[in-house]
């Protein structure tokens, strides 16, 4: 197709100028979580650490693109023993979805709405 050539190209200039957004995903099969270190750099009360009694904090709700917690993970603290927490990115404007599997997950993402129908 004629137009392949020039979505590489446009991509490449997106990450080229800087142009994208920074995403967290986990990378290791466990499921996203943040350890004591992480959550305590992250602004998490103490008090909510220790949910489950696994001292593991949790949290599917949390903006993955928040710059706070990039910054965070950016910083090399230790990760959980159940994650592994990865700084991913792509291009600004373009549409994605964070997949797992058994935890570990993995970014689709797209200059057009993803449509899995």
């Amino acid at each position: 197709m004629a137009t392949e050539p020039l979505i590489f190209i446009l991509v490449n200039i997106y990450l080229y100028w800087g142009l994208n957004v920074k995403i967290v995903i986990n990378k290791c099969y466990g499921g996203f979580s943040l350890s004591e270190e992480q959550a305590l750099a992250y602004g998490i009360d103490e008090s909510e650490l220790y949910e489950g009694g696994q001292g593991l904090v949790y949290y599917d709700s949390v903006d993955r693109t928040d710059p706070k917690l990039i910054e965070v993970i950016e910083k090399g603290l230790p990760n959980a023993w159940a994650s592994d927490l990865r700084v991913v990115e792509i291009p600004d404007g373009a549409f994605y979805e964070i997949e797992e599997y058994d935890g570990a997950e993995y970014l689709i993402w797209s200059e057009s709405p993803i449509n899995y129908a």
